[in-house]
């Protein structure tokens, strides 16, 4: 029971450091259920967006999402032909994404380092796709160098995702350490990331945390080493040094969702 109420109260110490006064309104919207949602089906022309109150598992079937999901593939740009990564793809949803918003001639490759996630990705895109053009593999984007293959990556990295350690009822068993560890690994993943990237090409970073650790804190570790353009597309979210920032609190319930465009000058 100690170690319960410590890993509660680390937690809190934690981002209230952060977020100072607005900690308290945040952390109220993390405890809340999810009101809203999109539901993708193996159809195209159908996108289910959720009834407020309502358990979207009820209302209609089919792959669901937090709207804010949508926010990082609409940030990849993918109009035109592209050579597309989703370098942490399972469960899928922002693969399904990328496959709804792409050519008939670009090309999808999904990939992702867990046997068992993959096996949900797999089954994830073979239900709720309604096209082909995509390849899917299992490896960690850390093991497998890419040499300038994709003009179009989404790293969607391993994130402290704490809105489902909120909803789950599990911060006994949260540490601050853990943030800090996750960047590290989130640092290296985006440095493989662009090594894959084409000049002139365009890498979306994100996460659903609300760490600035992971989120900006990588980013800015990042540009140290790398040449990199910011890019602000304008999107929805409150805007941070590099990227956007979608909060529960200031988005009707949405997220958190973390995402930054980063461009690879032309050689």
């Amino acid at each position: 029971m100690a170690r319960k109420k410590d890993g509660k109260a680390l937690f809190e110490m934690f981002y209230s450091a952060q977020y100072g006064p607005h900690w308290p309104q945040l952390y109220e919207s993390l405890k809340q259920k999810r009101k809203n949602y999109i539901s993708l089906v193996a159809d195209f022309n159908k996108v289910y967006e959720g009834i407020p109150g309502i358990d979207p598992f009820e209302q209609v079937q089919g792959y669901h999402l937090d709207p804010a999901s949508i926010y990082p593939v609409l940030a990849l740009g993918l109009v035109g032909d592209h050579q597309i990564l989703d370098a942490c793809a399972a469960p899928g949803g922002k693969s399904l994404m990328i496959l709804r918003a792409m050519s008939e001639q670009s090309q999808l490759l999904a990939c992702d380092v867990s046997s068992s996630r993959l096996i949900r990705l797999r089954q994830n895109l073979a239900q709720y796709s309604f096209r082909t053009g995509y390849t899917i593999e299992q490896h960690q984007l850390l093991e497998r160098h890419y040499s300038e293959q994709f003009d179009r990556i989404l790293l969607d990295a391993p994130c402290s995702s704490e809105r489902h350690w909120v909803e789950k009822e599990i911060l006994g068993d949260w540490r601050p350490g853990r943030s800090k560890y996750l960047s590290h690994e989130q640092h290296a993943l985006l440095c493989r990331a662009w090594d894959a990237l084409l000049p002139g090409g365009r890498l979306v970073y994100s996460t659903c945390s609300i760490s600035m650790l992971e989120n900006d804190g990588v980013i800015e570790r990042f540009l140290k080493k790398r040449a990199a353009q910011i890019i602000d597309l304008d999107l929805k979210g409150q805007k941070t040094k590099y990227g956007r920032l979608l909060l529960p609190h200031l988005c009707e319930g949405l997220g958190p969702i973390y995402y930054a465009v980063l461009m690879k000058e032309k050689n």
